[in-house]
C-alpha cells in the first residue's frame, strides 16, 4: 500500500466532506471525487476504505440514519459525537454525546462497542420559514 496516495485520497475524501453543506453518502462522494481532475477513485471500496481510516482518526463520522457522512466538527475529548438531523432540509449538527453516555446506565457484565445519538426534528431556519 502506498501510504503518500492512501492519504492523498484521504484528503481528498475529507476536503469533499467539508466543502458540503449537507451528509454524503460513500457514493454521493465517489460520483464527486470521479469528477475531479487528480482523483484515482474508481470504485466504492475505495471510498469506504478511505472513510474507514478517517473514522478511525475521529475526522469524519457516520450517520447512521441517513447512511451518511459528516466531517467532525466538535471536540470531544473520548466521548462519542451526536447528530441533529433535520428531517425537513437534510442538514445535520454535531454535539459532544458525552453526557447521553453518561446519563445512561450501564449494564453490569455489558461492554458498550459504540454508542449512537441521533435526533431527528426540524432546525431552527427550517421552523421559521414555516412561521
Amino acid at each position: 500500500m502506498n501510504t503518500d496516495k492512501t492519504r492523498a485520497g484521504d484528503l481528498e475524501v475529507s476536503k469533499l466532506l467539508s466543502s458540503s453543506k449537507k451528509p454524503l453518502s460513500a457514493y454521493d462522494l465517489l460520483h464527486g471525487l470521479q469528477h475531479g481532475d487528480t482523483t484515482k477513485f474508481k470504485a466504492p471500496v475505495q471510498v469506504y476504505r478511505a472513510l474507514e481510516r478517517l473514522m478511525k482518526q475521529g475526522e469524519v463520522h457516520k450517520v447512521a440514519s441517513l447512511n451518511a457522512f459528516v466531517p467532525c466538527r466538535c471536540a470531544h475529548h473520548g466521548t462519542p459525537p451526536g447528530f441533529l438531523v433535520c428531517t425537513d432540509c437534510g442538514t445535520v449538527s454535531e454535539f459532544d454525546a458525552g453526557s447521553v453516555e453518561r446519563a445512561t446506565k450501564k449494564p453490569q457484565d455489558f461492554v458498550i462497542a459504540a454508542t449512537n445519538v441521533e435526533i431527528s426534528g426540524t432546525c431552527q431556519k427550517c421552523l421559521e420559514k414555516k412561521a
